[in-house]
């Protein structure tokens, strides 16, 4: 909200301009020069203007006659546009009026709901005047800037002019006069309009004050009206039930008498008529685009399974159409009199049931109904029940049928039916609900003791934060829905981060908006309950309260800003390192590993800006630690040289990169694909399944096996002995053949069968074969040896085995 401090310094700053103007004696003729500097005063030597040569004087006058017409018609242009805010004459003679007017509705008493129309009206005028504001002060600088160009243009011509008699001739004198007298006239030109609109932005500048003072006003009154809610302003219900004669003077007028609404409500159409065009077609567009959709998507539950539920809660899709178009009503209408607000709610109850019937189960059902005939006798008090001990005692039947129904939902078997339907939690629930129960019970002990101020309230912004919450739970529905239809799009899926993690994107999307529309029916029910004032102010106290101790010092707003900076700066690394990582780097024709490094790079440098930025946001002043941090870092050094080495090495194995991820590496012991680079340590995840951990100071100092450095293909060695006897040309040839016969051996190396020698019972071979397979290669080598001992069995061809002769020598004793 504005106030009127800022607004008044604004209008005198307008009248100095205006006045500085009006004085310069610069802008009211041709011939006049800048004055002196003041005795004593230093000025700063301009630069003297060259005179244009003779030959240059017919392109030059060309090219600043060309400057001087376009300067001209924006002048003319902005003329033109000056004319639109010509009903100032008018605005002013009904402002003054107009405020004094408010002023005097203000100091007497008045409804809260009065005052939120006073409060609309004036916050769209103050809205409206200060983006005329604006534009006057993008005008004021545009003109001067073409007079700063005009001053420019002049010196060289009129050091030209000062030249010219006696030494160019009598036509070249004639085009230096006329140009000078062009740039005088628009000069004249240009500052005459600058004045205009410095007036103009002087009087928007007191109508700003005008505004602003109301505004103020309204303000405090609020601000009273909160100190004053736990006061009784009518007599105790007891005491009026037993008065035999009742009168208005002992009862709080909690309503709004049928024709103040109308009035609102007819002002409010004739200031937003394209506002309410406007939405009115969002919601024919919302709804048809949702049921065109919903025709789509039964396609897509074939695809997807998980998306059934999504879909199959837009049974409806007109009524989701329409309740999804109406949550952008409080965007477009954001100071609204409560009485637009209740047309709008009467619309969307039909929609919401509607919709919300098949989702829900019948236990469930009543609580809905019972929501949506609550908001209706509720709005029934408000606009057409003028007595107001009747309105006090229908106020008192809504707060008992309130809380009886929210006792009754408070059952535990009501509850888990609401939570199967809503996928809340229950605790939250539960939580909800008696939170609920206080308020009712709070509104109901209010009107009977006879704060009957404080009872509507409570009842009213109760019930319309229910709506609310129910309204944008169908919402999310629908939203979730049109999410999905967006993945599905043609355009969606040429991305491949979309075809290959959709669901990803999706779940994260709903996600996002679920909290997105939790935190803004919060704000909403704080404005309900008219605390979200309060609530900035102590929030703003609590975030300013100082901690530290000395001259170290910082407030709990930077804690929390610096805690926040960083936290958007690492889901925002992540969200770099995804969509490089699952669409961008796989278009690009990089080495291998050079995309991986590029992406921990991004995601690291997101990172140390957010740092950087977050000690910024804490407002630390790193120049007072810098003794202490270089104390500290000679014993950081020292004591962390470990983690100083891997966080090096990590550097080194990112822009060296003798691995990268998917690498096949054997080291020590270990043998596995490496899964993770990090700056501390390599993640490699062996072929039985476990992950090891490896600091990567051992991949820079000590040696290490990477079988995919330059390539990802790999020799298979198959050994082989044949019994003596066998013919070595046909076993090598029968070798070759099956090498050569199997798909996933690669042509080129070509494989090979040598013989290499004979052994003691068999003579040896071996098979030598290349594949791309290096994930598989046992497998390729299985295949191989399976085939090997078919091939030479059809062949007649034995593999031996070991083979001992034992010669047992007899006793001679014996024999």
């Amino acid at each position: 909200m504005r106030t009127a401090p800022p607004l008044a310094r604004r209008a005198i700053g307008a009248a100095f301009a205006l006045l500085l103007v009006l004085a310069a004696p610069a802008a009211l003729g041709a011939d006049e020069k800048p004055a002196a500097p003041a005795p004593g005063a230093e000025a700063e030597p301009a630069a003297e203007p060259a005179a244009i040569p003779a030959a240059e004087v017919p392109t030059r006058w060309q090219e600043t006659h060309a400057t001087l017409s376009s300067i001209q018609q924006r002048t003319e242009a902005r003329k033109a546009r000056l004319e639109t805010h010509s009903d100032l004459d008018e605005i002013e003679k009904k402002l003054r009026p107009e405020a004094q007017q408010a002023t005097d509705r203000l100091d007497g008493p008045i409804t809260p709901d009065a005052l939120v129309e006073i409060e609309s009206n004036w916050k769209g005028r103050a809205d409206r005047y200060d983006t005329w504001n604006q534009e006057l002060a993008e005008r004021i600088d545009a003109l001067s800037r073409d007079l700063a160009a005009l001053e420019t243009l002049e010196g060289p011509w009129q050091k030209t002019s000062e030249a010219a008699p006696g030494t160019l001739a009598k036509p070249i004198v004639e085009s230096i006069d006329s140009t000078l007298h062009e740039i005088h006239k628009t000069r004249r030109l240009v500052s005459e309009r600058q004045n205009a609109v410095l007036v103009q932005q002087d009087r928007l500048a007191k109508l700003l004050q005008e505004v602003a003072a109301v505004l103020a006003q309204v303000k405090s009154v609020r601000r009273s009206h909160q100190k004053n809610l736990l006061v009784v302003d009518s007599v105790p219900l007891w005491t009026a039930l037993s008065r035999e004669q009742l009168t208005d003077d002992n009862f709080k007028d909690i309503g709004l008498p049928i024709s103040d609404a109308a009035r609102q409500a007819g002002a409010f159409f004739s200031l937003q008529r394209e506002r309410v065009a406007f939405f009115a077609l969002i919601i024919l567009a919302t709804i048809a685009a949702v049921t065109g959709l919903r025709r789509k998507a039964v396609v897509w539950v074939g695809e997807d399974a998980s998306l059934a539920p999504i879909i199959d809660s837009l049974s409806r899709p007109v009524s989701g159409g329409f309740l999804a178009a109406a949550v952008s009503f409080p965007w477009l209408f954001p100071e609204r009199p409560d009485v637009f607000s209740g047309l709008i709610a009467l619309l969307v109850i039909p929609p919401l049931i509607y919709f919300l019937v098949p989702l829900v189960k019948p236990s469930v059902r009543r609580a809905i109904y019972a929501l949506a005939a609550w908001l209706v006798v509720n709005l029934f008090r408000i606009y057409l029940i003028p007595d107001p001990f009747l309105s006090r005692l229908t106020l008192l039947a809504e707060g008992l049928v309130a809380l009886s129904v929210m006792l009754w939902m408070l059952r535990p078997q009501r509850l888990h039916d609401l939570e199967e339907n809503t996928g809340a939690l229950l605790w939250l629930l539960s939580l909800g609900m008696r939170l609920a129960i206080l308020i009712l019970v709070g509104a109901i002990i209010a009107n009977v003791v006879g704060n009957v101020t404080l009872a509507a309230l409570l009842t009213q912004a109760l019930v319309n934060s229910l709506f609310t919450a129910a309204v944008l739970g169908a919402a999310l529905k629908v939203i979730e829905f049109i999410l999905v239809a967006a993945l599905h799009t043609n355009t969606a899926r040429q991305l491949r981060m979309v075809r290959r993690r959709g669901r990803v994107i999706r779940d994260g999307g709903i996600r996002f908006l679920r909290i997105g529309l939790v935190l803004f029916w919060f704000w909403i029910s704080l404005r309900r309950f008219q605390v979200s004032d309060l609530a900035l102010e102590y929030t703003t106290a609590i975030l300013d309260a100082p901690i530290g101790a000395g001259d170290f010092s910082l407030t709990l707003g930077h804690l929390f800003g610096a805690i926040l900076v960083i936290v958007v700066s690492v889901y925002l690394a992540r969200v770099v390192r995804f969509v490089l990582d699952e669409d961008v780097m796989p278009r690009t024709n990089l080495p291998r590993g050079v995309p991986y490094t590029i992406s921990v790079l991004a995601g690291y440098g997101i990172i140390l800006l957010g740092s950087l930025a977050a000690v910024a946001a804490a407002g630390i002043d790193m120049s007072r630690f810098a003794l202490v941090l270089s104390a500290l870092s000679v014993g950081i050094g020292i004591g962390l040289q470990g983690v100083v080495n891997n966080f090096v090495s990590g550097l080194i194995l990112l822009f060296e990169r003798p691995l990268k991820v998917g690498d096949t590496v054997e080291v020590a012991d270990v043998r596995g694909e490496v899964r993770l680079i990090g700056l501390r340590s390599t993640t490699v995840r062996t072929w039985d399944g476990s992950e090891v951990v490896i600091p990567n100071a051992r991949f820079i100092s000590e040696e290490f096996t990477n079988w995919t450095l330059s390539d990802r293909i790999r020799r298979i060695q198959i050994p082989i002995g044949v019994a003596y006897g066998s013919p070595p040309e046909r076993v090598m040839e029968i070798l070759k053949g099956i090498a050569e016969s199997n798909e996933r051996v690669m042509e080129h190396p070509e494989p090979r069968a040598m013989m290499l020698g004979f052994g003691e019972s068999s003579l040896d071979f071996e098979l030598r074969a290349w594949t791309e397979y290096i994930d598989d290669w046992t497998g390729v080598r299985s295949e191989l040896a399976i085939a090997i001992d078919a091939e030479l069995a059809a062949a007649g061809i034995q593999i031996p085995f070991p083979q001992r002769d034992l010669h047992v020598k007899g006793d001679d004793a014996s024999g």
